[in-house]
């Protein structure tokens, strides 16, 4: 596979795959091959599992919030409102393709899930819900811990999962960007059987990340156009003081000449 973010294109056949990375997984985790033939964003999500201590026979993530934690969490996050909308469309188009909608934060806890409820029952089996941790020190190679730890788009098929017990599972994550401090604010996932793998997965969590770092620059963009305003205003009665302007990333907006001379921004 020649892409580095997707499991399986189009004309790989996943009956025949799975059987392959498995083989691959085992030969890893037995310790008789340490090369396996598998893409290198997951070869490295494997070493990190390693030196990390996952156990790949392990039953379960932990769950670290409560229901009613991570409905506070949501209720006093600013992205939720401008993140809401877009899980919903695309919950359409999860429980069409038998696939889940999930949204985690910064730290890979699960935040949300909707979506198919059928595979919902049967990922509670493996506390796949809603204040588990996914991040890879917990739950190890995954899309959404991975997409955290790389900070890179990734789609995870079966056995390329590092823990036995998501290894029926295919899943599709991209991050979403600050845009002001680039800093990575939480992801967005799809989650389905390995049977229903599929390359546009991927695209679609891609296009609703973008889709929500643009309303995040938009908003940004605003908040930038009003520090400058305040900046004009001080300045104006100030006209000898020294003064600068930054955003919430601390990106430098404005700043009075002096401030550069002495060499105290860059």
């Amino acid at each position: 596979m020649s892409h580095p973010f997707i499991a399986l294109d189009l004309s790989t056949s996943p009956n025949t795959e799975k059987p392959r990375i498995e083989l691959e997984w085992e030969r890893f985790i037995s310790g008789t091959n340490f090369e396996p033939d598998i893409r290198p964003l997951v070869l490295q999500s494997w070493q990190r599992c390693i030196e990390q201590g996952v156990h790949p026979l392990q039953n379960k993530p932990p769950i670290l919030f409560s229901r009613e934690d991570t409905q506070n969490y949501l209720l006093d996050d600013p992205l939720y409102p401008l993140l809401d909308p877009l899980l919903n469309k695309l919950k359409e188009s999860a429980v069409d393709s038998s696939h889940m909608v999930v949204f985690c934060d910064s730290k890979g806890c699960i935040m949300h899930i909707d979506g198919d409820l059928r595979l919902q029952s049967a990922a509670e089996n493996i506390n796949f819900i809603v204040g588990s941790s996914w991040a890879e020190k917990d739950a190890g190679t995954n899309s959404m811990g991975t997409a955290l730890a790389s900070g890179f788009p990734i789609q995870v098929f079966a056995a390329e999962h590092f823990c036995q017990n998501v290894h029926q599972l295919t899943c599709s994550a991209a991050p979403i960007l600050d845009p002001a401090t680039r800093e990575v604010l939480g992801v967005i996932n799809l989650t389905g059987s390995w049977k229903v793998i599929h390359p546009h997965s991927l695209s679609v969590v891609v296009a609703a990340a973008h889709a929500l770092e643009e309303r995040l620059q938009r908003q940004l963009d605003m908040d930038r156009f009003r520090v400058l305003d305040q900046y004009l205003e001080v300045i104006s009665h100030h006209a000898h003081g020294q003064l600068i302007a930054l955003d919430r990333g601390w990106n430098v907006l404005k700043a009075t000449s002096t401030m550069y001379e002495e060499g105290w921004i860059d």
